[in-house]
């Protein structure tokens, strides 16, 4: 299993949860397998995400996806996103 982590602040966390949930049929058709949604007890609008993947492949193909650019921009990302990809050891 492959999982890919983010992290990034919002403008607003609940603004930012609503697109996030509304972004899901595309997160299923670029194959994530499953997700989850993290956020600090010191910042709320610090959040942190991860998605399962079967490949290395898919998980880049999702984080190069100018789909996933345009959601990120419209939920209120407004910082670069840390984003880094791990394997189950």
């Amino acid at each position: 299993m492959i999982r890919l982590f983010v992290r990034h602040q919002v403008s607003d966390f609940d603004e930012w949860k609503l697109a996030y949930d509304a972004f899901k049929k595309e997160r299923v058709e670029m194959i994530v397998l499953n997700d989850d949604v993290f956020q600090s007890v010191i910042d709320p609008e610090d959040i942190t995400i991860w998605l399962d993947f079967k490949t290395v492949e898919a998980a880049l193909t999702f984080v190069a996806s100018p789909m996933l650019e345009q959601a990120m921009e419209m939920a209120g990302v407004t910082d670069e996103p840390v984003m880094w990809i791990a394997r189950e050891a």
